[in-house]
């Protein structure tokens, strides 16, 4: 059961994964050569960067189908009568203004984020923006630190020219005209009034803060942050029959020439807005707005069908 406790100051709590109640169902449509389940309670993080960086020593993956290579919101957008600029196998243009932050990584590719030990990553999303995805405690290490932008920088102080001092003529003043005094009767006096007692508020104690959230809208380095977590379900697809599965209902060319293991993608699968990423050769993670799951999980797992009875 993907249920997760943790204590606050009060009564136990417990969340609870968005397809916690589609465990069995997942469990049950895997067979020899496929499985699927989700994967939860990972902190994911927005990032952007405000300056212009330099996307270097990356691949593009191949974007067919008319999809659009960057969306919002985690919608895939779409590109009518003709395909998304296609990149495949080929070096991402190089942009001018700086290298990359470090360990933020260029176009279509991941990264794991430096001294976590692979708990965390980096994934691209376009030239100014990225997904941190990992565990909770890695993630919030790597919001701490706030890696530097080189292109991020103050501009230099620059000394104020001295002005001269323009001579200034006198205005000839005109005589004002007299006006005549006005008797202002004095106001009565107030009546007395008898204060109301006041009734203090009860106080409530605020919620301590996780470390993720802490100061995530202010802008540092650069980099403007913003916690994800919850706009987010993810499913976990392994086994020789994985890419099969997703190329039934895919834009992208899975073939390994064009996307490869550390590569990622907005695309759309099953005509919903997806982040695709290849963990492994034989695994992807999909991502998607837990709005989906329902209908995903049902599409995984009918589509699947022929690889449970074939083996």
């Amino acid at each position: 059961m993907t249920v997760d406790a943790f204590t606050t100051p009060g009564p136990q709590q417990a969340r609870r994964a968005p397809l916690a109640h589609r465990a069995g169902d997942l469990a049950a449509a895997g067979g020899p050569g496929l499985s699927l389940r989700e994967v939860s309670f990972e902190t994911v993080l927005n990032v952007r960067s405000g300056t212009a960086s330099a996307v270097t020593g990356g691949k593009v993956s191949g974007a067919t189908g008319g999809e659009a290579g960057r969306a919002t919101g985690g919608e895939a957008g779409r590109a009518t009568g003709g395909e998304a600029g296609r990149a495949t196998g080929g070096e991402a243009g190089r942009a001018t203004g700086g290298e990359l932050s470090p360990g933020l990584p260029g176009a279509g590719l991941v990264a794991p984020l430096p001294g976590l030990h692979g708990t965390a990553h980096a994934l691209w999303l376009g030239p100014d923006e990225w997904l941190i995805v990992g565990k909770s405690w890695a993630v919030s290490e790597w919001a701490a630190a706030r890696p530097t932008v080189p292109n991020a920088t103050a501009p230099e102080p620059t000394e104020p020219k001295p002005t001269e001092p323009k001579p200034t003529e006198p205005k000839p003043t005109e005589p004002k005209p007299a006006v005549p005094e006005l008797i202002v009767p004095e106001p009565a006096a107030p009546k007395p009034t008898v204060p109301e007692p006041t009734v203090p508020e009860p106080t409530v104690a605020a919620k301590p803060l996780s470390a993720v959230a802490v100061s995530l809208s202010v802008p540092q380095n650069g980099l403007h942050l913003v916690d994800l977590s919850a706009n987010y379900a993810t499913l976990l697809i392994t086994g020789p029959h994985a890419r099969d599965l997703l190329e039934k209902a895919i834009t992208l060319d899975l073939h390994p020439r064009s996307f490869a293991p550390g590569q990622c993608a907005l695309t759309t699968f099953a005509r919903a807005g997806v982040l695709l990423w290849q963990v492994g050769e034989q695994a992807y993670r999909l991502m998607f707005r837990p709005s989906f799951g329902t209908y995903l999980t049902d599409w995984l797992i009918d589509a699947s069908q022929e690889f449970r009875q074939n083996g």
